[in-house]
């Protein structure tokens, strides 16, 4: 029966979980992946190369005129998928971040792990919504923005070391430029905060009037991450 019973759950969980955030709540900006799209290179973005041929014709002056094919690099669209280093990612990341902090301070919202909501609905909250929504979305580390990489020291994030006037593949990082975070491991997450062991909760005891009651972690805010 128990087996029954939670294989009937599996659905409700399901549902919990695609369930999105809720009002007034400011999920915060996504990741910036590895890869990033930009103008081609070898058409300029005009979805137009010069053949090598040339058009066969000559001007006024006796030079040949060129003559533009269809680019082959991004086929015809203008547009290229690029691998991106660890540092413009890291730079656009935290352009995102910093206009996303200053957007939602201006309108007096207030955090909730690395998102923002109304005031009104913040304080609305029990301890343990506000521990769960902190949990779904949680605090970012500081030092590489959520991307779970720092650049690595021995090729400065090129993935190249010129060794002997020879270029060879970085042996640190595998020629990928990156290493874990230092500071997260690699998790892209802030530390787990200590007092309530990512719970965001601690249990307060009964005293005097004040009954037993579940209260907000004073060290992280309620975050669970600090």
């Amino acid at each position: 029966m128990k087996r029954l019973a939670l294989l009937a759950l599996l659905p409700c969980l399901a549902l919990a979980q695609e369930a999105g955030p809720p009002a007034g709540f400011y999920p915060p900006p996504p990741l910036v992946p590895r890869a990033l799209e930009g103008a081609c290179p070898d058409c300029g973005g005009s979805g137009k190369a010069d053949s090598k041929y040339g058009s066969g014709i000559t001007d006024s002056r006796g030079e040949r005129e060129r003559l533009r094919v269809p680019c082959r690099r991004c086929q015809s669209t203008g547009r290229r998928v690029r691998p991106a280093p660890l540092a413009e990612r890291h730079a656009l990341q935290q352009r995102l971040l910093v206009a996303y902090d200053r957007e939602h301070r201006a309108a007096r919202r207030m955090p909730v792990g690395a998102g923002f909501m109304e005031a009104k609905a913040e304080a609305a909250l029990s301890p343990e919504a506000r521990a769960d929504l902190a949990a779904r979305f949680p605090k970012r580390c500081d030092r590489c923005l959520g991307l779970g990489e720092d650049e690595c020291r021995k090729c400065d994030g090129t993935g190249v070391r010129v060794v002997a006037e020879e270029r060879r593949t970085c042996e640190g990082c595998g020629g990928s430029g990156a290493l874990p975070c230092r500071k997260c491991k690699g998790s892209g997450l802030a530390k787990v905060c200590s007092r309530c062991d990512g719970r965001g909760t601690v249990e307060v005891k009964a005293r005097r009037e004040i009954p037993a009651h579940t209260a907000r972690c004073r060290s992280c805010d309620g975050d669970g991450r600090r």
